[in-house]
């Protein structure tokens, strides 16, 4: 009976704890909330999903059930162990599109910044849509962009040979930079050994009819030529078909033919990402910086000249500007305004951080950072020097248009702005001077716009830069 009564106690107590335990857990899944989990999309268009779940199991559940509808993001919160679990999101919305997680990890938005595209820091990993995909694992040589958009496409013939099927080529380049295209070869080869096949039918058929000659003939020269005929087909077959194994048994590239190889020449990129401001042309508002391109110390740590006080700028948002943009007060205004005359027009903009002010260490981390291998003076063909560019001024803003959803130029390659519609380049421009004449372009840049200031190379452009014509 004591052992008995020991045992209730025992049992009694188990359940007591577990009730606890329970009671502890269904408190801490009560905190387990999807407010603040991720910010929400920028994008009506976009929808997503956030679930209060038990397990991440009954997660995976709603993951695999909203996707089968069409939701592009879905987020769970679940308990292990009283602590609150966030399921891994593997794409966010970000500029009026989705981004998918890379490997990159991160703390702020400037850690995944790429030259086109969009791209978000979220939870310590960055997200990037196809654009910025493409570009961040293209790597960061000067010509990334195009070579990480190669496109190649099957030859289209017109009429169909049997046994033809064009190899999909791959976007690389081997080790000493030639493309190799299968396409010639394998077109010479089909041909030839269609011909071979046509060939041996043809002659099939030329033995049969001087058989059946031989047979009907009672004799004389119609026998004769029968015989004479199929021994002539024999001796075509023997070349054709002995040719083909003596080339083969040579050298069997022969017959199968080597691959064309192409050596790939890169492009000269064209000078259109510096935004320099001249020194005789700088504004008495700001204090000139006392360096140069050829003498600027990356290995030193430099007092910040060239960029405005924080008390001039403001941060804001406009309708239409996917983005928030960081200026001067005075420049507030007149930007939402031509957002909103964009979008009147069934235009909005893109603008990527770093795209309006930027803090003198960003300018010096773009200096000293990208495009390092090249002395000073080529560098400065294609980047600012820090604390010479109207960025630093906050009066200048880098604009991308889109329209039906579709960005219709980028920064990246640096060619691809002389591929741009010249109509859409003169209708998004005098959207800016027709607000505010105070409004410039830099005219080697399609998407920088400033505010309030002229000089070389700025004025109301229209056009292509001239380095586009050659």
């Amino acid at each position: 009976m004591r052992y008995y009564r020991a045992a209730q106690c025992i049992l009694v107590a188990a359940w007591f704890s577990l009730s606890l335990v329970g009671s502890v857990q269904a408190q801490a899944a009560a905190v387990c909330k999807c407010e603040n989990f991720f910010a929400p999309p920028d994008s009506p268009s976009l929808k997503y999903a956030c679930y209060d779940a038990a397990t991440e199991a009954e997660c995976k559940t709603h993951e695999r059930i909203e996707k089968s509808i069409g939701v592009k993001t879905v987020g769970c919160i679940y308990q292990i162990d009283n602590s609150c679990v966030a399921q891994a999101i593997n794409t966010v919305a970000c500029g009026g599109t989705v981004c998918a997680k890379s490997a990159k990890t991160c703390a702020t938005d400037r850690d995944c910044e790429q030259p086109a595209g969009n791209f978000i820091c979220y939870k310590n990993k960055c997200f990037f849509d196809e654009t910025a995909k493409q570009l961040y694992e293209g790597g960061d040589a000067g010509m990334l962009g195009i070579k990480a958009n190669l496109e190649f496409h099957k030859p289209l013939l017109e009429f169909r040979i049997p046994g033809l099927s064009f190899t999909d080529v791959k976007n690389t380049l081997d080790s000493e930079g030639y493309i190799h295209l299968p396409y010639i070869g394998e077109l010479i080869a089909t041909i030839y050994k269609f011909g071979m096949v046509v060939g041996s039918i043809i002659a099939a058929v030329i033995v049969v009819m001087s058989g059946a000659k031989i047979i009907v003939s009672a004799g004389g020269e119609g026998k004769m030529e029968g015989y004479k005929r199929i021994g002539e087909v024999v001796i075509g077959l023997v070349i054709m078909w002995g040719s083909y194994a003596l080339l083969f048994a040579i050298n069997p590239d022969l017959v199968n033919f080597k691959m064309l190889k192409v050596k790939f020449i890169e492009p000269v990129p064209l000078p259109q990402e510096n935004d320099s401001i001249p020194p005789g042309e700088y504004p008495k508002s700001v204090t000139q910086p006392d360096w140069t391109a050829e003498n600027f110390n990356c290995s030193e740590t430099n007092a910040p000249a060239g960029v405005v006080p924080p008390t001039e700028l403001v941060t804001y948002n406009c309708d239409g500007i996917n983005g928030s943009i960081t200026t001067i007060k005075e420049m507030r205004d007149p930007l939402c305004k031509v957002a909103a005359l964009a979008k009147q027009n069934g235009y909005t903009f893109n603008i990527i951080p770093g795209g309006s002010f930027r803090s003198f260490e960003d300018q010096v981390k773009g200096w000293c950072q990208k495009d390092s291998n090249l002395p000073p003076k080529e560098r400065q063909k294609y980047r600012a020097v820090p604390g010479f560019s109207n960025h630093g001024h906050g009066r200048a803003v880098d604009l991308f248009p889109v329209k039906d959803g579709k960005q219709l130029y980028s920064a990246t390659p640096r060619t691809a702005q002389c591929q741009a519609d010249p109509k859409v380049i003169e209708t998004v421009d005098n959207f800016f001077y027709t607000t505010d004449p105070k409004f410039n372009r830099l005219e080697t840049e399609i998407w920088h716009f400033e505010y309030g200031t002229n000089g070389t190379s700025r004025s109301h452009y229209t056009a292509k830069p001239v380095a586009c014509n050659g």
